[in-house]
Formats: structure tokens, sequence, C-alpha cells
């Protein structure tokens, strides 16, 4: 009995050290479009535009760095400064880094937050685009 369950827990601890990291992952992507969902919904509620603007930290293999902020833009510049209302404060978790975030929109490749208008018309639809472990965002406007 007991060379069996070593038999097993050979076999089961890097099948599942290998895919924890992408569970991590993957968990990090679904809060992220769930706060998306959220800053459109309170777009309509407060009637005002909902930002997610992103705080991006260098790579980090043990994660937690870099984040995004939700608020709503009261002087609709994109950026959460004096006056603006916080919403939500998310950190990465455990091995997730968010090292990067580039919306278009501003011409200068510096714009990284993404706003939902009060209205509640459009929405944009967060697409992750994995490469291993690295995910990308493309943002779609569905109408």
């Amino acid at each position: 009995m007991l060379a069996l369950l070593t038999v097993l827990t050979a076999i089961a601890i890097p099948n599942f050290l290998s895919w924890l990291p992408n569970y991590r992952l993957n968990a990090a992507v679904r809060s992220l479009q769930i706060h998306f969902q959220m800053a459109k919904l309170e777009a309509v509620k407060r009637r005002t535009k909902v930002c997610v603007e992103f705080n991006i930290g260098g790579y980090v293999p043990a994660g937690m760095t870099g984040g995004y902020t939700v608020f709503s833009d009261t002087n609709s510049n994109r950026v959460f400064d004096a006056g603006d209302t916080l919403i939500k404060q998310v950190t990465m978790p455990v091995n997730v880094s968010l090292i990067s975030s580039n919306f278009a929109g501003n011409g200068n490749g510096t714009n990284t937050a993404v706003s939902f208008r009060p209205l509640g018309i459009k929405c944009q639809l967060l697409c992750p685009v994995r490469d291993n472990y690295l995910v990308r965002f493309l943002i779609a406007s569905i109408y």
C-alpha cells in the first residue's frame, strides 16, 4: 500500500507544480475581466465615466508587482487623481506580474487606462492572448 501511495505521489506532484502557475494566471485574467465588467456597470450606475488604470511594475518571478485601479473619473483625464473616487485597487497575485500596458487613443504610446462611458452603449471586452506564461490583452469593442 505504501509503495502504491509513493508512486501516485511521484506522478501527481510534478503535474500539480506545472498546473499551479497556469491556474494563478487564469485566476488573474478572470479577476481582471470581472473588474472590467464592474467598471462598465459602475459607469452606468454613477452616470459618469469610470476607468481602469494599469500601474505597471517590473518583472519579478515571484509576481505581485503591478496592478490596476478602478475609479470614477470626474475630470475625464483617465488618470486617478484628486477629485476622483476610488472604486477598487488591485495588486497582481503571487507569480503574476503586470509589466506592460498600452491602449490606443492618445497617440504617444503611454495610455495606460481604459474608460467606460455612462451610457452603457459601448462595451470593451478583454481578450487574453497566451504565449506560454505571458498573457497579452487585446481590447475589442462590441456594440
